[in-house]
Order: C-alpha cells, then structure tokens, then sequence
C-alpha cells in the first residue's frame, strides 16, 4: 500500500477516566509501535529510546538499528512541560499515524526525539512519549512538527485537523474520540459557528472575554489557549477564586483543589470568543475523583502573560457544537503548507477532569507529608491513601521560555 494513499485520516482514541486521551503512532521501518499523547499544547515528537532507564521500565522504546529508513542527527535536546520534561537527542524517520493494520497516514522524513531521560511524571502513565501538534514557533530546537511537516510534504487533502473528545468519565482505556487529519469531522461535529483570528501562532492562543459564573462577571479580555494535553481550565488565581466562591466550591490547601459537593448544581460557566456566547455546564467542570470527593476541574495559574505577536501568520479558529446539547467546542486546526501553521481552538468541554490536581498532588507530598507528620499521623495515612488513588498525571502545555538549543 502506498504510504501516500490516505490523504485524510480519522484516528480514535483512547480516554482515560477524561484526563487524557491517547493515540497509537509506528515509527521506522519495520513499523515499531508508540503510545502518545496528542498534544496541542507542545509543538515536538519524543518516544524512549533504549537508553532511557530511569521511568522508562514500562515504555515501548524505539530502536534506530531495526530501521532501515532512519537518519541519525545526533543534536541532543530537553523540553520542559508544565509538568515533566524529557531530554535526548534527535533524529529522522518515517512517522505513521494510527496502528500498525489499521489505516495510516505516512509522514516520511519527520524529525523527532529520542529520549534518553524522562521524568518521573510520566513513569507510571500509560504513554510512551507526545505527539506535538501546535507551531514550529514553539517546537524545542525549530523541530517541525510531524503534521506541519505532512502540510509541507501534501500528504493531507486539507491543511487542517479536528478534534472530537468524548466524555466517559470514570472508565479507563476506552474509545474516547476521534482526531481527523486532512479534513473535518463531519460525523461528530455539527455546523460551523464562528471564526476566531490567533493573537500568537506559538500556542493556539487567541482572545476571549466575558468570563462568568453566577454573579461573577470578569469583561477583560485576555490571551488565551487550547490544550488537549491538560485537562483543567487554568487562569489568573483572582478570577478562579471568584468563580470557585461562586460554584459553592472551598479551596484545599494541602490537596491544592477546590473541593465542591458531588450534588452540587451551580450554574453554567460562560465565555465569550469572537461575540460568541458559550457555556459550560457544571456537569463538565466538576470532576469526582472518588471516595465521594469532587472537585472543581479549574486551577489558579499566576505568571507573567506571554504576549508575543507573531505577526506574520493570521490563524483561524473554527468552533463547532453538536446540537448544542452542551458546550462541545471541537478543535479545528487550519495550516499553511507554504510556511507555518495558521489555526486553532478552543478547549473541548469534555476534556477536563483529574490530571492537573494528581500533578498538583504529587509535587508537594513531600513537603505535605512532612508537615502532617507533625501534626497527625492518622492523617497522613489518610493523606497518602487518597494521592495513591488518584490517576497518575501526563503534563501541561510546553514552556516556551525553555525553547532553548538541547544541552
């Protein structure tokens, strides 16, 4: 079958309890098979390699001597996630979306990274490695990013993707999802209603304002970004606070969460992009990470607002709702096959749930545990046995402000 016959290629995924969603990928040839988490957020391609040890017992890892089409480059590299990092070196081979058996689509000549150090965020998480689909602006070392590269090659009848994610909540390793490369989802996604221009082609970032919940009103309109690789809405801790107080939420602060009654009905949150109104109910921002314990899915983030104008490119943003049943804002991702990729999205409703509080979690138990040793050691017990019993996290948006030569 010639590598060039699927010019579109609708790819399911896997959800896992709604805090991450994941897709296969073969690298070389003879295909050798990776799980990857596909990202929005992060703009590089890296699986393990067999140097990787630490963290990597259970990774499938990438062999480049079984290859008959790999290249070596040999630059080595390191990326910083919101949580988690990676580092190794770099190389060249033939990428495929999707199984091996099932319909690919072949991406010849794609560089990507070889890892010979992970952190211990990804140890016991079920990927291997991330599949980057944001700009080569933000890409660690000026990486073209596989599907950038597709554009840049024509093996895609459109220079676009979609994005429909599914919400299963607690069920794990299921059929979550469809990402469509090359074209739109039709079959998921209802009609167009609304474009939104990017204020950066590095993220998927663009405007929004209007952001509200009960009589919490916040009109400021503000940098924003889509990320499929992180499950909860972040934002400045003075807005998030508010809308928490609002919700009926209080704030944990050894777990780092805002704890919220599992029967709690508040109302819809809601966001204003490009004039449009949407809302998100509260069955979609509240998340029960057992033992009768929910939370809301939103976390205060507070740093310096990235501002970069990348002025040369003027993405789209197309959003789309099924019947409108709920706030279901599919990720359309619109490129340029002569130079960058010109798109974007906004955060699918169904795509929150655990990951950013168990990352939370599992930074500061340390010093927790510490701090209650003290204190009471009954609830330190209690402590450990609900970290343990929360899904382990992949990580946040890539950090541009790492996007530095590998060292």
């Amino acid at each position: 079958m010639s590598p060039w016959q699927f010019q579109s290629l609708p790819q399911n995924v896997n959800d896992f309890a709604d805090f991450e969603y994941l897709g296969n990928i073969t690298i070389g040839t003879p295909d050798q098979s990776f799980i990857v988490v596909l990202d929005t957020g992060s703009a590089n391609l890296w699986i393990p390699g067999p140097s990787c040890k630490a963290n990597c017992d259970s990774k499938h890892k990438f062999d480049s001597s079984k290859s008959s089409t790999f290249d070596k480059n040999g630059q080595s590299w390191t990326i910083q996630y919101g949580s988690g990092a990676a580092a190794g070196i770099l190389g060249q081979d033939t990428v495929k979306i999707g199984a091996t058996g099932e319909s690919q689509l072949s991406i010849p000549k794609t560089t990507f990274g070889i890892a010979n150090q992970i952190s211990p965020d990804f140890k016991s998480d079920a990927t291997d490695g991330i599949f980057g689909l944001a700009f080569t602006t933000l890409a660690v070392d000026g990486v073209v990013p596989p599907l950038i590269n597709a554009i840049k090659q024509g093996v895609l009848d459109q220079p676009l993707f979609s994005v429909f994610l599914e919400h299963r909540g607690t069920l794990t390793n299921v059929g979550g999802g469809v990402f469509t490369y090359g074209a739109v989802d039709t079959t998921n996604c209802g009609p167009v209603i609304g474009y939104q221009p990017l204020s950066s082609a590095t993220y998927f970032q663009f405007k929004a304002n209007r952001f509200r919940l009960g009589k919490y009103l916040n009109a400021k309109v503000v940098d924003v970004i889509s990320d499929t690789g992180t499950s909860f809405l972040g934002g400045p801790s003075v807005v998030i606070d508010e809308m928490a107080k609002q919700a009926g939420a209080t704030y944990d602060i050894l777990g780092e969460a805002y704890i919220i009654d599992c029967d709690a009905t508040p109302g819809p949150l809601g966001v204003t992009i490009g004039g449009h109104d949407y809302q998100i109910q509260h069955y979609n921002y509240i998340a029960d990470v057992g033992d009768g314990t929910c939370v809301l899915t939103l976390f205060p983030m507070d740093f310096e607002p990235f501002h970069a104008q990348d002025n040369d490119f003027s993405g789209r943003l197309m959003m789309m709702d099924k019947q409108m049943r709920r706030l279901n804002l599919t990720d359309i991702h619109f490129m340029d096959p002569h130079a960058m990729v010109k798109v974007d999205t906004v955060v699918n409703a169904f795509n929150f749930s655990k990951e950013d509080l168990k990352r939370r979690l599992l930074k500061n138990i340390n010093e927790t545990a510490i701090e209650l040793k003290n204190s009471n050691q009954q609830q330190l017990k209690e402590w450990r046995k609900k970290v343990i019993n929360l899904p382990h996290p992949i990580h946040s948006s890539q950090i541009r402000y790492h996007n530095k030569t590998g060292v």
